[in-house]
């Protein structure tokens, strides 16, 4: 009776753990399409915003309504690169993908992330500025202020920063 008794407090205690692990599994799941909705709705509300100006005429320079274009461009591309990422990861789990270190140009990424808000920052009458850490290496400060800052938004009343360090 006793091997009987020992077997099914091992396949309880079996089961308890199958529970958390599906548990721990479930939130690990919902954090995941929690962060994958907040990326997606960035770029998404920029090439909104943008096509917005645009279609409302707001911008009369050409000059203006080219860098809104561009900005679309860059936020579908964005888009379509996460979609592209969640294509790969979803073939991790299957062996049929491997991992290789690659540089990032982290400038070019901030100053796009800069971009991707500037029109609604301009909608909302907030002004962006870029700070960076003086300790950055050579050429990100330069690098970032003219693809991030071509022109500042610059029309508000309300003020938000940016800061890399």
């Amino acid at each position: 009776m006793d091997a009987v008794a020992d077997m099914i407090a091992i396949r309880e205690r079996q089961l308890q753990q199958a529970l958390r692990d599906a548990a721990a599994a479930a939130r690990a799941k919902a954090e995941f399409l929690a962060n994958m909705s907040h990326e997606l709705r960035t770029p998404l509300n920029s090439i909104i915003g943008f096509a917005a100006l645009i279609r409302d005429g707001s911008p009369a320079d050409p000059e203006c309504v080219a860098d809104y274009a561009a900005a679309i461009e860059t936020s579908g591309l964005s888009v379509l690169a996460l979609l592209n990422d969640l294509l790969d990861l979803s073939q991790l789990g299957d062996d049929a993908l491997a991992l290789e270190e690659q540089p990032v140009d982290l400038a070019r990424i901030i100053a796009d992330c800069i971009e991707a808000i500037t029109a609604c920052a301009r909608k909302s009458g907030v002004t962006l500025h870029l700070d960076l850490a003086p300790h950055l290496p050579n050429g990100w400060h330069r690098a970032c202020r003219s693809s991030a800052f071509p022109a500042e938004a610059s029309s508000g009343t309300g003020r938000r920063r940016s800061a890399a360090r």
